[in-house]
């Protein structure tokens, strides 16, 4: 998701959109949309939930609440 985010703040206003269709038709997906991997040699369960929520808080403010269905 961070080098989502560098690529949405750099793209214009029509890209986003474009972006924001393909996920919304399930033509472009977004599997975990944790912030960054965590390690997976020393993961600790606190830092793999802050990841994840960090990741999706950024989806539901670029993308939308919508979003969150395709995951189910």
């Amino acid at each position: 998701m961070s080098f989502l985010e560098l690529w949405w703040k750099k793209h214009s206003f029509e890209d986003r959109k474009k972006m924001k269709e393909l996920i919304q038709n399930g033509k472009l997906e977004i599997p975990t949309g944790a912030w960054v991997m965590t390690d997976e040699a020393n993961s600790h369960l606190y830092s793999i939930i802050t990841e994840m929520f960090e990741g999706h808080e950024f989806l539901m403010n670029t993308i939308g609440k919508g979003i969150f269905i395709l995951f189910n």
